[in-house]
């Protein structure tokens, strides 16, 4: 057996488990669309997540499945109709993979503010005289400006 033929029972039962279907292997027909839909998943491999792999089939599955529950598609949520449209299923990883990036991302966030923070310099808090001397200056000018 090929490592292609490998990852392609993989991925396709990966993508049964997913649709709640039974496990059958794949035929020659549906090793085709695999070869068809993976060459359509390999732009995936450029992106900060990596290659397409099993993981991520079934974060699309219940995508697809929770945008039909909700009314919003129609999806076609049979093995055949998912593998001959593949450039739909990578736009949903793709969708699927953003929806995870902003946890990180607002991790990393937080931790850049945290040291921005930290280098600003501490300033002396003003006295009571001062307060009192620049809140009588913007009272005067408020007066000034309304007269």
């Amino acid at each position: 057996m090929t490592p292609f033929e490998e990852k392609v029972i993989d991925l396709h039962r990966a993508l049964y488990e997913a649709l709640g279907l039974p496990k059958i292997r794949p035929s020659i027909s549906d090793q085709r669309l695999w070869h068809d839909f993976l060459r359509e998943m390999e732009p995936l491999a450029e992106t900060d997540h990596g290659p397409f792999t099993e993981a991520d089939i079934g974060p699309v599955i219940r995508h697809m499945q929770w945008e039909k529950r909700e009314g919003k598609s129609g999806w076609s949520l049979r093995p055949f109709n998912i593998l001959s449209q593949p450039e739909v299923f990578r736009d949903l990883v793709l969708i699927t993979r953003q929806k995870r990036q902003p946890k990180k991302l607002k991790a990393e966030s937080v931790k850049a503010e945290s040291e921005i923070r930290s280098q600003k310099p501490v300033e002396d808090p003003m006295t009571e005289e001062e307060f009192n001397a620049s809140i009588a200056r913007m009272r005067a000018g408020l007066r000034g400006g309304a007269a």
